[in-house]
């Protein structure tokens, strides 16, 4: 028993509030276009700590039923991703944010050839973290896809296609390494990670409609 009394559906209650919160914050920082540059930068600075959160909260309520080596390793390494994506998007931010402030601030057009010069080299620095995120976060939900082929909310099929999205995306960056798969003619397979994780999220939406309004919910933890 819970000592806190937290209940075992506020776990799932509160993995879908940061879930839907991330899921948007990642396709609207790092995949489409936000015309607003303060609103985009917000979303990028919002996706790692909410992506951490959700997958916690998730991690909780999942190990009441059935625990596993593989979940609680899955939970240390997305909490990691979550940290590494935030550092990614502090370095790339500030990177950005001096190289431009430099370049506008001088008529000297050596100056200006430096300054990019030099964004051009330290950009590489945000590179190699993204590389490294893409590690972890792929590590990370492969694990949590393997945790969930034995646990009776989910059906086998969505973890086993989380392992191979995972995996898959995982391979090609270590083919392309050190640059991203996209700007060497491979596929990002990291919009194809979110998006698993978004079919991930309706189904725990759906199990807390279906525990609430249908069936309801006694249990505590």
């Amino acid at each position: 028993m819970n000592k806190a009394g937290i209940q075992h559906k506020d776990w799932l209650i509160h993995a879908g509030v940061f879930g839907f919160i991330a899921l948007p914050s990642y396709f609207f920082s790092a995949v489409f276009v936000v015309p607003n540059p303060v609103l985009e930068r917000i979303l990028f600075f919002v996706w790692g700590p909410t992506f951490a959160l959700a997958v916690y909260c998730m991690g909780h309520w999942m190990r009441r039923d059935y625990d596993s080596i593989a979940l609680r390793l899955a939970i240390m390494m997305n909490i990691g991703a979550g940290m590494i994506v935030t550092i990614m998007a502090t370095v790339q931010t500030l990177n950005s944010a001096v190289s431009v402030e430099k370049i506008e601030g001088t008529t000297d057009e050596q100056l200006i050839w430096l300054y990019k010069a030099a964004f051009t080299g330290t950009n590489h620095t945000q590179l190699g973290i993204d590389i490294a995120f893409d590690v972890w976060i792929s590590l990370g939900t492969a694990l949590f896809a393997l945790a969930m082929v034995r646990h009776f909310a989910f059906r086998p099929w969505l973890g086993i296609a989380g392992i191979v999205v995972a995996l898959g995306t995982l391979i090609s960056n270590l083919i392309y390494f050190p640059w991203p798969p996209a700007d060497q003619g491979g596929v990002d397979g990291g919009p194809f990670v979110a998006v698993w994780w978004g079919l991930l999220l309706s189904v725990i939406a759906f199990q807390y409609w279906r525990d609430n309004w249908t069936k309801g919910s006694t249990g505590k933890r």
